[in-house]
């Protein structure tokens, strides 16, 4: 089983994510919302899913005012106690409440779930990608739960230092991005 492995790589990550400086943070963040924002608009997308960035994850919240003005829908994760997850609504980063068992930042507000086949895309966070797509989340398996019966667009946005120089490893569960993002690049895997 590749567990103890997964949680020598987080303690790793999570190490080198502290490590970053706010400057090199925010600079990197937001040429990666750039990239998002081309890549909405390249492909003619109208929602796109977002997360609430946590313990120096890419802030995705810059989005947000763009996206109003361009009329593209944003959604953020709901998760619940039996482990899975719904996208909801949001606007501004004050519809984020910290909540849940993890006391992360999530949405208030409607409880409704989106249908399935929205948000169009999904901005999948991790700890770590690998060149195949795979990712090193938090061990919880929210994603790649949802990610299961998901049909749109996903991509794993992160910061260069995150890519794990060989294959990450991985469960049967474990479901790959279909794109990669830097600050440097995207590319398809």
């Amino acid at each position: 089983m590749s567990q103890p492995i997964k949680a020598e790589l987080r303690k790793h990550y999570k190490t080198l994510r502290q490590s970053l400086t706010a400057k090199i943070h925010a600079e990197k963040s937001a040429k990666i919302r750039e990239q998002i924002c081309d890549f909405i608009l390249a492909n003619g997308l109208s929602s796109v899913a977002i997360y609430y960035p946590i313990n120096n994850e890419v802030d995705l919240l810059g989005l947000l005012p763009w996206a109003k003005e361009q009329g593209v829908k944003v959604y953020a994760p709901k998760t619940f106690s039996d482990w899975s997850m719904q996208f909801l609504p949001v606007e501004s980063d004050v519809d984020f409440v910290a909540s849940g068992q993890w006391q992360v930042p999530e949405p208030v507000g409607t409880t409704e779930p989106v249908p399935t086949d929205l948000p169009e895309l999904i901005i999948v966070p991790a700890l770590a990608f690998d060149r195949l797509g795979y990712r090193l989340g938090y061990g919880q398996g929210y994603y790649d739960t949802f990610l299961q019966n998901y049909f749109g667009l996903t991509v794993g946005a992160f910061l260069s230092e995150f890519m794990h120089p060989e294959a990450l490893p991985r469960d049967d569960w474990d479901i790959p991005v279909q794109y990669l993002l830097t600050e440097a690049e995207l590319w398809k895997v």
